[in-house]
């Protein structure tokens, strides 16, 4: 049988732009991952279909797209600095000892 991939759900859709509103609001924050997590229980956005799942879901799509965007964001800032080991690399080369 040959899968498709499926539009999510409308309100999982919703919740996730809820997420990424919360996580770009708190993005200078020292502790980003917990004050977004804070604000997305204190704006009351979690609505879900299934309410056997709410519970287990809910946590771990919000930890799986935080700690996925953490680590975009990371990679994204980190690509942008000027590499400091390989500058002290060249400044050794030019240095005699």
């Amino acid at each position: 049988m040959d899968e498709q991939i499926l539009h999510p759900n409308v309100q999982l859709f919703n919740f996730i732009r809820g997420i990424e509103a919360k996580f770009v609001a708190n993005l200078n924050l020292p502790n980003v991952y917990s004050a977004t997590v804070n604000h997305i229980l204190d704006m009351g956005i979690l609505n879900f279909p299934c309410y056997a799942d709410k519970e287990e879901i809910m946590a771990w799509v919000i930890h799986y797209y935080l700690t996925m965007r953490m680590q975009m964001f990371a990679r994204k800032r980190n690509s942008g600095m000027e590499k400091q080991n390989c500058v002290a690399k060249k400044r050794a080369k030019f240095c005699k000892t």
